[in-house]
């Protein structure tokens, strides 16, 4: 199992075999098609009675262009290493088979493989499709026809197109989209007009046709209908009320008219609030100086003072008592050996020993 996985690690080799049936141009087609692929590993071994995980991606123009519609689906090998599938019923990543404009260009299939049976793709394989999707085109054009036929016309209608069109219905026939998305407008790829999924027309700029009409504005009426005019030819809208004006000048004096009749007196009213302390006034004279008082108790003890110089030195005094022996100190170390004394006198004689043993017998003489 481990030599397989490398193995598809390294090389996928795919055969593909595009399989479609084709109806009646007025039928209509599934948006579907049937997918073969046998898949071999590296050694050009079938990989055969296997669960793998299949990615399909449909890509525009080249064999590595934007993929236009992307599946997933699970499938297992048979005997012969085959794989057969219908591309457009798997889990949809992106879009949708119908939205995929077959009559654009060139289309390519390429088919993603995980031999875990998940979606850690790591082996692919690319072709390019021939003849399958123009069934999906015919279809298309098929219903161009069954449409205009159906809405009596009497005739088979062409396609839409850009220099005319006739046997128009509002329901099909329209220039707009519909998916949630909004309606473009290009010249030389460059964005010039928008209208928004809301209905908002976006729009860099308007001109007239004609030089005449330089210098116009766009306006509508009460029905909303829009249309050029001349801004002299426009009634202004009355402007904002101007800022209140200045307060005038205070006009004179008039004359002072006579006293009226004195009113009674007014209750007292309350006593105002104190007023500010005065300005300091000059010191007085120095009174006289008045009685010692009692002395005061007894202060702390000052810090002591430094220590005063050494005085000379008092006469000497009498010798004290003898004191106390003191312990016996630790025996000195030896002194060396003194000189060697004359020799003394000679002792008396000892006492006599004992007899010694009695020696061995001497030879005899001749």
């Amino acid at each position: 199992m481990k030599r397989l996985l490398s193995n598809l690690k390294s090389v996928l080799i795919l055969t593909l075999t595009n399989l479609l049936i084709l109806t009646s141009i007025m039928a209509q087609s599934p948006q579907k098609m049937s997918y073969q692929a046998v898949v071999r590993d590296g050694d050009q071994k079938l990989v055969i009675d296997k669960t793998i995980g299949v990615k399909i991606s449909i890509l525009y123009g080249t064999h590595n262009g934007e993929a236009h519609y992307v599946e997933e689906q699970v499938l297992r090998t048979n005997a012969n290493g085959l794989i057969t599938m219908e591309v457009g019923v798997g889990n949809s990543l992106r879009g949708t088979m119908e939205s995929i404009e077959w009559s654009k260009g060139q289309y390519f299939i390429r088919t993603d493989i995980d031999p875990s049976g998940g979606s850690d793709y790591t082996i692919s394989g690319v072709s390019q499709l021939l003849s399958v999707p123009y069934a999906f085109y015919a279809e298309t054009a098929s219903k161009l026809l069954d449409d205009n036929s159906r809405h009596g016309c009497g005739q088979w209608a062409r396609p839409w197109r850009s220099e005319g069109n006739n046997c128009i219905d509002d329901d099909i026939h329209y220039i707009g989209t519909k998916n949630d998305a909004d309606l473009v407008f290009k010249t030389v790829e460059i964005e010039r007009m928008r209208l928004t999924t809301e209905g908002v027309l976006v729009v860099d700029s308007f001109q007239l046709d004609s030089e005449t009409a330089a210098g116009f504005v766009l306006i509508s009426d009460a029905e909303g209908r829009a249309s050029w005019a001349d801004p002299l030819s426009i009634a202004g809208l009355e402007g904002p009320t101007g800022p209140t004006g200045l307060t005038g000048a205070t006009g004179p004096t008039g004359p002072t008219g006579n006293d009226g009749t004195a009113g009674n007196d007014g209750a007292t009213g309350p006593t105002g609030p104190t007023g500010n302390d005065g300005t300091a006034g000059n010191d007085g004279a120095t009174g006289p100086t008045g009685p010692t008082g009692d002395d005061g108790a007894a202060g702390n003890d000052g810090a002591t003072g430094p220590t005063g110089p050494t005085g000379d030195d008092g006469a000497a005094g009498n010798d004290g008592a003898t004191g106390p022996t003191g312990p016996t100190g630790d025996d000195g170390a030896a002194g060396n050996d003194g000189a060697t004394g004359p020799t003394g006198p000679t002792g008396n004689d000892g006492a006599a020993g004992n007899d010694g043993a009695t020696g061995p017998t001497g030879p005899t003489g001749p």
